[in-house]
Formats: C-alpha cells, sequence, structure tokens
C-alpha cells in the first residue's frame, strides 16, 4: 500500500502548506465584512480554480468542498478509503428527500455530493417508495424512516433510524477498506454521535426502547450500557463519559457541564487528534485521511465564521466556537 499511495502522500504534502493555521484564523476573524472575507479567501484559492464567482459564502464554500473531492478522488487508488464519507452524505439527502416528499416542499438545495448511491437513485427510491433500489441495509432503514414519519409525524425518531443507519454503515465500510486510521476515525465519530445522541434523550426523558433503536453502540461501549446510563438522566450519562473515557470523552464531559457548545468543539477537536496522526506517517493512505479531515474542519470553520460576521457576534464568541486545526 505504501507505493501505491507514494505519489498521493508527496501530494498531499505539498497541499499541506497551504492549510489556514490557528493564526490565518485569527487575521480572518479580524475583518469583521463578510464581503472582505470572501474576497481574502478568494485571493486564497478558495471555491475552486475554474468555478463561477461565488455570490455568496455559502456557495464558496460548497465551491470549495466540491474542488476538494474533485481533487481528493483524482488522487488515490482506491476509493473505498472514501466510501465512510460519502455515506454520510448519502443519509443526509434520504433525510432530505424523505422529508421534503411528506411534507411537500422542496428539497433540491439541500443535496449533497460525493454519495456512494447517486442522488437520483434516491429520489427514485423515495418517490416511488421502491427502497429495494439501494442497498440492502439503507433501502430497509430509508423504508422504516419513511413508514414512522408518514405514520406517525415522528421527525426525531425517522433521524435517529436513518444515523443509526448511517453509523452503522461508516464503521463497517470503514472496517472494509482495512485502513486503522479510518476505522479510529469512525469510531471516534460514532462515540460522539452515540454520546450526543444520550445526552438528548437523556435532557428529553426518553425511554429505552427509543434509545435502542437510535444508538449505534461500539465493541468497546454496548447499546445496553449507554442506555441504561441515559434512562437515568444528564448526570449518569456525563459519568459513564468520564468512566469510559472513550476518545477523550472525559474532558468532553467537563466541556458539556460548561456549555453544550463548548462539548460540540471537543468532540470535533477529539476527532481532529485522531486525523494528526495522518502528518506522522510517511506511507499509506494515512496521510490521505489526515488531509481530508482537516479540509473538511477548515470549511466548517469558516462556515462559523462567516455566520458569526453575519449576525454581528462578538469575536470572542466566534473565536471559542473554532474548532482545532491541523496545522
Amino acid at each position: 500500500m505504501g507505493e501505491t499511495y507514494a505519489y498521493a502522500v508527496g501530494n498531499i504534502r505539498a497541499c499541506e502548506t497551504r492549510l489556514l493555521t490557528r493564526q490565518d484564523m485569527e487575521q480572518l476573524l479580524a475583518l469583521r465584512d463578510p464581503a472582505e472575507l470572501m474576497t481574502v479567501l478568494r485571493e486564497k484559492g478558495f471555491g475552486g480554480a475554474d468555478a463561477q464567482p461565488a455570490q455568496d459564502a455559502e456557495q464558496l464554500l460548497q465551491q470549495e468542498t466540491a474542488a476538494l473531492w474533485d481533487y481528493l478522488t483524482r488522487l488515490v487508488p482506491d476509493r473505498s478509503l472514501y466510501r465512510p464519507f460519502w455515506l454520510r452524505n448519502d443519509y443526509h439527502n434520504l433525510k432530505a428527500v424523505i422529508k421534503g416528499t411528506l411534507a411537500n416542499r422542496p428539497y433540491e438545495d439541500m443535496l449533497m455530493e460525493p454519495t456512494c448511491v447517486p442522488v437520483q437513485t434516491v429520489v427514485t427510491a423515495v418517490q416511488e417508495r421502491s427502497f429495494g433500489q439501494l442497498p440492502a441495509d439503507m433501502g430497509k432503514a430509508a423504508a422504516a424512516a419513511y413508514d414512522v414519519l408518514a405514520h406517525t409525524a415522528d421527525v426525531p425518531l425517522c433521524d435517529a433510524i436513518l444515523d443509526k443507519a448511517a453509523m452503522e454503515g461508516m464503521l463497517a465500510a470503514a472496517d472494509q477498506a482495512g485502513e486503522p486510521l479510518l476505522q479510529e476515525l469512525m469510531q471516534a465519530t460514532v462515540a460522539y454521535c452515540d454520546f450526543k445522541i444520550a445526552l438528548r434523550c437523556a435532557r428529553a426523558g426518553k425511554g429505552a426502547d427509543y434509545l435502542q433503536r437510535a444508538l449505534c453502540g461500539l465493541p468497546q461501549m454496548s447499546v445496553s450500557s449507554l442506555t441504561a446510563a441515559a434512562v437515568n438522566g444528564v448526570d449518569a450519562v456525563l459519568e459513564y463519559m468520564e468512566q469510559k473515557d472513550l476518545f477523550g470523552s472525559r474532558t468532553a464531559a467537563e466541556q458539556f457541564r460548561v456549555s453544550p457548545s463548548a462539548f460540540e468543539r471537543q468532540a470535533d477537536d477529539a476527532v481532529m487528534q485522531i486525523a494528526r496522526k495522518g502528518r506522522m506517517q510517511a506511507m499509506g493512505a494515512a496521510p490521505v485521511l489526515g488531509y481530508l479531515v482537516a479540509r473538511e474542519t477548515e470549511i466548517k470553520g469558516l462556515h462559523i465564521l462567516f455566520s458569526g460576521l453575519r449576525t454581528g457576534q462578538s469575536e470572542d464568541s466566534i473565536r471559542e466556537r473554532l474548532r482545532d486545526l491541523y496545522v
């Protein structure tokens, strides 16, 4: 695998020199004007060289995401490396199409790419209720989520069914790819998704049956044990996270007591800490994965920056929400 990825790793190392640093983010934050921020980002090459000039920040970051994936898909010999990330978009699209179809609302602008399943296949499967067009696990989850929403209008449960299927699919795809860093990234992602679900359910007083349908679990964290904590309230979930200390969950529990936004930031920072292992490896797929997470985090940070500037938030408020960067 090292030889197979030799070109990709060399290319990635060159790209890493152009990643935004914390100092760069501070300089962008100081601009205080979304239009000026867009101009500076364009000068840095954001939006893709061949793209039409973006009309707003959202379009600029969409163009940058598309350019990133165009680069990454051409870079590696085996695109199965990206399957867990693309599955995330598949299930996002399923949510959008199911809810939009049943509510008779437009959803086209919400759809995301790249995907494992063509977007039009997802649209057709939902509109025709022919879920057999989808991969077996995805089709089963889509049918269950559709029925729940159609018969009970329970949006949170519809989302929970699809979120659980997405997490299971992402873990399975990482295992199939056989790349250790990808497996660790997906396990950390799922762990924090489950923690978030458990905390929300504890706050809302959801019962064990709901939690069993929503939680994914991991070999080192069973659904039954996290369910038992969640039915006993938020404090019990936080104590569970502290005792497990899974992917830094002890620190995340402490941050949740500060604020939910601090917890969200810590969850993303825990994944970034794993991704940084890609910088330490000279061969194989790990540097590519590290760079992918780095760019996704960078783009997410710019979303936070633009949103804060548009809504008039203070520099300190925006700064508190920014995630750790790769470099």
